[in-house]
């Protein structure tokens, strides 16, 4: 029994420890912050932004994300979103305008600078210039789901990304340069780390692995569900 209530004691003191000192990126109970670098509390830091909607603006503004706030019902459909945005001043191309949820604009703050870029840098020796979208907000189901909820876009939750044009003017495409077993080109490797490393991120990361629908772009969103493939 003493043994037993000594072991315990070790345990609570060493998980006090954990939670007291743990840099801020790896500590579940800190609160986001979008200059931390990536960290094992990142993911949960995000979905806890959405508690926080003034805060996680405030984290958007600190490192210039341009913007214009959303009221819940100027999506003018059956869906909305809440605590939303329009993204403006950025280089994020896309065929419709951005407009997403706090949380989601700060998860992709993350996934651009401490994912994307480095891949970039790692495989080309050059940056991102452009990130080509095919949208984020969409009021509508998933699609081929059987139950037919709702998708994460209908809560301007998600992303879907193409592909990508760099500063060089290379440009690489999910449907042209994904490979799906070995990656042989310094391309289908790129797309291959930016992709497995989003699930440090975000909730649900898809991909052409998944299934048909996603062939030609990723799909990210910080939802409840956690899938990664």
């Amino acid at each position: 029994m003493i043994r037993l209530f000594v072991f315990l004691s070790m345990v609570i003191t060493t998980l006090f420890l954990v939670f007291r000192y743990a840099p801020t990126h790896n500590n579940v109970r800190s609160p986001f912050k979008i200059t931390s670098p990536m960290g094992t509390a990142t993911h949960s830091q995000l979905l806890k932004l959405a508690e926080r909607p003034e805060y996680c603006f405030r984290q958007l503004d600190l490192v210039g994300i341009e913007y214009r706030r959303l009221e819940p019902n100027e999506t003018e459909t059956a869906c909305s979103v809440s605590n939303g945005l329009v993204l403006l001043g950025t280089n994020y191309q896309s065929v419709q305008d951005l407009s997403l949820t706090c949380p989601q604009m700060a998860a992709l703050h993350v996934w651009q600078n401490r994912i994307l870029q480095p891949a970039s840098r790692k495989y080309f020796k050059t940056d991102v210039a452009i990130i080509k979208t095919l949208g984020s907000f969409s009021c509508r189901r998933v699609v081929g789901a059987e139950k037919k909820e709702w998708s994460q876009h209908a809560f301007g939750n998600a992303i879907d990304i193409a592909g990508f044009v760099l500063s060089d003017g290379t440009e690489i495409s999910v449907l042209d340069d994904w490979e799906t077993q070995k990656r042989r080109t310094k391309k289908a490797k790129f797309l291959g780390r930016v992709f497995d490393e989003s699930c440090r991120v975000f909730s649900v990361a898809l991909g052409p692995d998944f299934n048909a629908a996603h062939k030609d772009h990723f799909h990210f969103d910080l939802g409840p569900e956690r899938l990664c493939e």
